[in-house]
């Protein structure tokens, strides 16, 4: 009503809404049945970045099912594989003392390209369809690059680095790869999951916050269709 009397224009470009949310055994939340969960309640028990996934990663013309199981699965199906990752290099990267500022090396191993072309190629689906406002293709996207990310390239350089490892050049390739394929992710995940986004890109960094960093560019030249392909 202001909008029309006071500027005689529309109040809003485009509206975003979702089906009905119930309760996770599909039924309509009521507090009488048990399965009402109140968003303070929700916040505190599940966390907010797991409950904004829960958003995100859903079809939003169809009915969200809501509730702590749900939350558990969604928590273990992508929030506790990106920290999963992030401890790895950290852990390692202590112990090897790696610096990050002093090494900008480029990679010839074939997983950190491979990696790297997933990264830009992430990057590159993330940014069109958060510009047509999907969500949802964002998110899933994000979600199977860090499952790449953890079950391929990370279990597949695990004798690349530590004390152990006694490649140093091939050690040095793994950390900073793996150094900036967080650091990026860091960077489109921040919409979504503003917090863990931020712890992990101020530890990595000492910076501020991921939120005042640019939204990444991809790089085409780092774009290798024909490697991906083989590695899947």
């Amino acid at each position: 009503a202001e909008a029309t009397a006071l500027k005689n224009t529309n109040p809003f470009k485009r509206v975003l809404g979702f089906a009905s949310v119930l309760g996770e055994d599909g039924r309509a939340m009521h507090k009488s049945w048990g399965n009402a969960i109140e968003f303070n309640e929700g916040a505190d028990k599940i966390g907010v970045d797991v409950m904004r996934w829960m958003y995100v990663a859903q079809d939003p013309e169809q009915n969200l099912l809501f509730g702590f199981n749900k939350a558990d699965e969604t928590r273990r199906r992508f929030h506790l594989i990106i920290w999963n990752v992030y401890n790895f290099f950290v852990t390692y990267a202590n112990a090897d003392k790696f610096k990050a500022s002093k090494s900008k090396v480029k990679s010839q191993n074939v997983l950190d390209k491979w990696i790297l072309s997933r990264l830009n190629n992430t990057i590159k689906k993330v940014t069109e369809k958060v510009e047509e406002y999907n969500a949802q293709a964002s998110s899933l996207a994000i979600e199977e690059f860090v499952s790449d990310l953890s079950l391929w390239y990370v279990r597949r350089s695990r004798d690349r680095i530590g004390p152990a490892a006694e490649d140093e050049k091939d050690k040095l390739q793994a950390y900073t790869t793996l150094y900036k394929v967080l650091l990026e992710l860091c960077k489109i995940m921040a919409p979504f999951t503003p917090f863990i986004s931020d712890e992990i890109f101020k530890n990595l960094t000492n910076e501020e916050s991921v939120h005042l960093s640019d939204w990444p560019k991809f790089d085409k030249k780092l774009i290798n269709k024909n490697l991906e392909e083989k590695m899947t």
